[in-house]
């Protein structure tokens, strides 16, 4: 059976991811598995915590490069310096259908990150990148965007949230 994003409010979003040691590619396939998710739903960024079964500290995160999209793997990642001061970021989430709103985040960063290979990597990121590095770290610490998210755009969601709620009661 296809491993299945969670969807809102799943416990296991909340749950601290366990680190990893990816000594002899023992996480390759789940690192496959992350970025065909990824790219089947058409998301930005995802986190390891989001699939069922797979509460593990890693990310993957589509970056344009070169005129293509390339998913960027990063094991481990922590969050070493951020620059300047936190700006709105317009938010979505693969484990929130339909639901939007916006949350403070850094628009620079330095992440320090294990990549698929065993390297350690130190990258700057800006932007949309940053933003979604930010975003899917929160998820490896059981952090939602909606914990976040400003009080408009949560009221705003009220009824949606109540509806997946809903739907997971059911399920």
């Amino acid at each position: 059976m296809k491993p299945k994003i969670l969807k809102y409010p799943h416990p296991d979003l909340r749950k601290k991811a366990r680190t990893v040691d990816n000594k002899d590619g023992v996480y390759t396939s789940t690192i496959q598995t992350l970025i065909e998710i990824l790219e089947a739903e058409d998301g930005l960024g995802l986190a390891a915590t989001q699939v069922d079964g797979y509460a593990c500290r890693i990310i993957v995160i589509k970056t344009r490069l070169m005129g293509g999209v390339c998913p960027v793997v990063m094991l481990n990642p922590e969050i070493i310096e951020v620059n300047g001061n936190q700006h709105p970021s317009r938010e979505g989430c693969l484990s929130f259908p339909d639901i939007f709103g916006t949350v403070p985040r850094y628009q620079s960063l330095k992440v320090k990150y294990e990549n698929e290979k065993g390297k350690i990597v130190t990258k700057e990121a800006f932007g949309e990148f940053a933003e979604a590095i930010q975003h899917e770290i929160d998820h490896l610490d059981g952090i939602l965007f909606i914990d976040k998210m400003n009080k408009k755009d949560l009221k705003k969601n009220k009824a949606a949230l109540r509806r997946l709620e809903k739907k997971h009661k059911k399920n």
